[in-house]
């Protein structure tokens, strides 16, 4: 039942999640730090910036609290939305470098 959960919510946002995003969320049902970092699956959904499409994948208060972590449909790349620019920037390669590199060095500094 567990492995069946990321493609529910799939269904549910009408939007297909990155291979790494998917097999993250197999193993786990997110990751929530008192320093700014949330991720989980239950809590994502569509957001349209700019007239783009995304599916936010939880949020990283990198640059102010709030900022949020986004998926393009068809793109492995992790999106970075700065909300107090109104900004959206290009944060990763993919899920692996957000846990490896990114989280890795954030969690570190705070």
């Amino acid at each position: 039942m567990e492995t069946k959960f990321p493609v529910k919510q799939e269904c549910v946002l009408d939007f297909t999640l990155p291979s790494q995003v998917r097999k993250f969320f197999l193993l786990t049902t997110g990751i929530q730090a008192s320093t700014g970092v949330i991720l989980s699956l239950s809590g994502m959904f569509d957001l349209t910036i700019h007239g783009a499409r995304y599916c936010v994948l939880g949020e990283f208060w990198k640059e102010a609290d709030g900022d949020q972590l986004l998926l393009r449909p068809g793109e492995e790349t992790i999106w970075y939305y700065a909300h107090e620019q109104d900004k959206v920037k290009r944060l990763c390669n993919d899920m692996t470098e957000l846990l490896e590199k990114k989280l890795a060095r954030y969690f570190n500094e705070h």
